[in-house]
């Protein structure tokens, strides 16, 4: 692995429903690292995307409460003086699924991602 490449292991908490501009499609998931003070859990958001869709199909195999090991790049790009940062990834195994006995005892609660109308928002990468 390069300099800006890394890996994680943690929980999935959340992944979000596939968002698509002009062609290109993105899903993020986040994931809960271990350690840390339990009060402020340590969390990370990872964005799986491209043209063909398969970065966005490697989600639909995990499920919130799974245990996985990611691999991701971080990158920043600057527009109009401003920089932008993400932590793309790359590759996703499960290392633990989540039984389905916990899943339907937590009630899964909907995405806390939030469905945006962003028809007039442009993206500067």
């Amino acid at each position: 692995m390069d300099q800006t490449s890394r890996f994680v292991t943690g929980e999935v908490v959340d992944i979000s429903p596939i968002d698509e501009r002009s062609g290109y499609k993105v899903r993020y998931m986040v994931l809960q690292i271990p350690g840390g003070n339990p009060n402020y859990p340590e969390r990370i958001l990872l964005e799986y995307g491209g043209k063909d869709g398969k970065a966005v199909e490697r989600l639909d195999k995990v499920s919130v409460g799974d245990v996985v090991e990611a691999f991701y790049n971080l990158s920043a790009r600057q527009y109009n003086g401003r920089w932008y940062g993400s932590n793309r990834g790359w590759k996703l195994t499960v290392a633990h699924k989540a039984s389905q006995a916990s899943q339907s005892a937590q009630n899964c609660p909907a995405s806390t991602f939030e469905e945006i109308d962003r028809a007039d928002e442009t993206l500067p990468f």
